[in-house]
């Protein structure tokens, strides 16, 4: 099919799901923050955000880890340590709530305005890039639905109403309530999903949009041994509709492809694995607002659709006029 009867005849489908892990905002930022503060991982956490005088207090028993998932696990395995724990997680608040995202045009803009308001995006982060890009562009068009799995330094929820959720700081537009903070999940095993509403939430919405999605992208998550009940959790939400024979798995991540499908099996049981290097190589990227429609064609008819990526600019306003184009074709009510 070619460009102009993908743009112009959008489809009722389903669903893309995306799921971003730490090394998507470490991907879409390398260069940090608008002030070039860096974007950490678990590895280097301990140092980006300066966490080393608080855990010094446990060095013996920590026997010089670095890694904060570790670091932490091992603290939560004793109750003397709940203090230092209150006190890494308010410098780990302090330090991702105060990033500020660039404002030139950013991979998480793209990535947001090459969707629509039936595909979502699910993210472990906490980092406030994905809300900050949300925010800018909602405008525009509609965007996809976005979910914090591990809850997130810019958002709060209303206490009388779970349903409505914003900006830290905010109003709830049904009482005016101030919205209180969702905390974030650390690093350890046996996650509760359930204790908050907010990520109790999320979490039923992921099992509902795995079970529906026609393709899911995972970009930069490396599914972390303290991870692994999501993982479960997010894999049988992925098989509840079916064995998954025509659906696409996309992998965007640096390691090898034999370490891809080894990792990814769970969700991949008829090898349909496409390992890519770049968000850029995405069939979202490849067709943007358009990448379910775009994949279905060769998997149903055995036809190729035609790519019309994206013009890569660095001012928003370039990008807005070329989603724009796209987005007219759009039914207002879908």
């Amino acid at each position: 099919m070619n460009r102009g009867n993908l743009i112009q005849s959008p489809s009722a489908v389903r669903p893309h799901v995306v799921l971003l892990g730490a090394g998507a905002s470490l991907d879409a930022f390398p260069e940090g923050d608008e002030s070039g503060r860096r974007l950490p991982l678990m590895d280097n956490l301990v140092d980006v955000v300066g966490l080393e005088p608080l855990i010094e207090t446990a060095a013996a028993e920590l026997d010089n880890e670095r890694n904060l998932e570790k670091t932490y696990s091992k603290l939560a395995a004793t109750s003397k340590y709940g203090d230092l724990m209150k006190d890494i997680e308010k410098r780990i608040d302090a330090y991702f709530s105060s990033l500020r995202i660039p404002k030139q045009a950013t991979k998480y803009d793209f990535l947001l305005l090459s969707l629509r308001e039936k595909d979502a995006i699910f993210t472990f982060n906490w980092d406030p890039f994905l809300f900050d890009a949300y925010a800018r562009n909602a405008h525009i068009a509609s965007l996809p639905q976005i979910f914090f799995l591990h809850g997130n330094v810019r958002i709060g929820i209303c206490s009388d109403h779970p349903e409505v959720w914003g900006k830290r700081g905010g109003l709830c537009s049904i009482c005016s309530n101030s919205l209180e903070d969702v905390p974030l999940l650390y690093p350890i095993e046996n996650k509760d999903y359930s204790s908050h509403r907010y990520i109790r939430g999320s979490w039923e919405a992921a099992r509902y949009l795995f079970a529906e999605a026609f393709v899911l992208t995972i970009f930069g998550y490396s599914a972390p041994v303290s991870d692994a009940d999501a993982v479960d959790l997010l894999r049988s939400g992925w098989m509840e509709r079916s064995d998954r024979k025509i659906e696409h798995v996309e992998i965007v991540d640096v390691v090898s492809s034999s370490v891809l499908y080894e990792r990814w099996r769970g969700f991949t049981p008829t090898g349909h694995l496409k390992p890519i290097r770049s968000i850029w190589d995405s069939w979202i990227m490849m067709h943007p607002r358009r990448s379910v429609e775009g994949l279905m064609r060769p998997v149903y008819y055995g036809e190729p659709s035609e790519t019309f990526p994206l013009v890569q600019s660095e001012t928003l306003h370039r990008v807005h006029e070329q989603i724009l184009e796209i987005a007219e074709w759009e039914p207002e009510d879908e």
